[in-house]
């Protein structure tokens, strides 16, 4: 599967070109990965990351949970919890 994230300025999220459904958004003190809400539920599915808040506008080394370290965890956390093979 290609695990290539782009994010969008509303913040929706696609993973490999797909759309995954979540969207991200800057917190005072984390970084909030959710989906839209659910037509059967009415409620919005949280995806907990490995890090409570990531630098997404910075990849520098010496920012050590930045955009490719998102990428990385959003990527993984979809995959692992969503991803069907099909």
């Amino acid at each position: 599967m290609n695990r290539t994230v782009k994010i969008y300025a509303n913040g929706a999220i696609n993973l490999g070109g797909k759309p995954t459904g979540f969207f991200v958004s800057q917190q005072k003190h984390k970084t909030r990965v959710s989906s839209g809400i659910s037509l059967s539920t009415g409620e919005q599915v949280e995806l907990e990351l490995q890090h409570r808040r990531y630098s997404l506008a910075s990849n520098t080394p010496a920012c050590k949970n930045g955009r490719a370290q998102f990428d990385n965890d959003f990527a993984l956390a979809f995959i692992n919890n969503f991803y069907l093979e099909s």
